[in-house]
């Protein structure tokens, strides 16, 4: 991990190196990952590190090669059309795990709105939560498909977008790099 300032942007900015993305198979994926769950299968819409307290604001994946799998984008627009913010709000989910931590499907972060869904580490326990998960796996249809032609690069905000994997056609896939954004603010440019 490093972090730096950026004048006149942001208080403070920081990037997490922290994954090359293979797709691996559910015996060799390390415990309660994507890969652990779903294999070489397609994976689910969600965001990055949902649980914790504050998940990284920006993700940055980078195919240094032509890669055959998809990345798929979900713009979660159509949630708040479909539902409205205040069920967005009242939606909530435990966490599949000992501690069991509560979480929300929408909270603020400062003056900033969070998504925060991963369906396998998260259950509903209430029915605006029950709701949300069956719209996301009746496949919506403002989805965006990312194709790795070489070297392209997606910037994804996982405050405000889900993200998800199509299945692997091959398992000599090549890799992506996955870097974690966070900053205090929303204040960078990415026009």
């Amino acid at each position: 991990r490093f972090g730096w300032k950026l004048p006149g942007q942001v208080d403070h900015f920081w990037m997490e190196i922290n994954k090359r993305l293979f797709g691996r198979s559910k015996l060799t994926a390390r415990e309660n990952t994507l890969s652990y769950f779903h294999g070489h299968e397609e994976f689910p819409f969600h965001s990055d590190r949902a649980l914790t307290d504050t998940p990284p604001r920006w993700l940055l994946l980078v195919a240094p090669r032509p890669r055959a799998t998809q990345t798929k984008l979900l713009d979660t627009e159509g949630l708040r059309s479909a539902f409205g913010e205040a069920h967005l709000r009242r939606a909530l989910f435990v966490q599949v795990s000992r501690t069991g931590r509560y979480c929300r499907l929408l909270s603020d972060i400062g003056d900033q709105q969070c998504i925060r869904y991963n369906p396998d580490v998260m259950r509903a326990v209430n029915p605006e939560a029950r709701d949300v998960e069956i719209y996301l796996r009746s496949a919506p249809c403002k989805v965006t498909n990312v194709d790795w032609e070489e070297q392209r690069m997606a910037l994804i905000d996982n405050w405000s977008m889900l993200h998800a994997r199509g299945p692997f056609r091959d398992s000599a896939d090549i890799s992506l790099f996955r870097f974690s954004v966070w900053s205090d603010m929303n204040g960078l440019d990415i026009s």
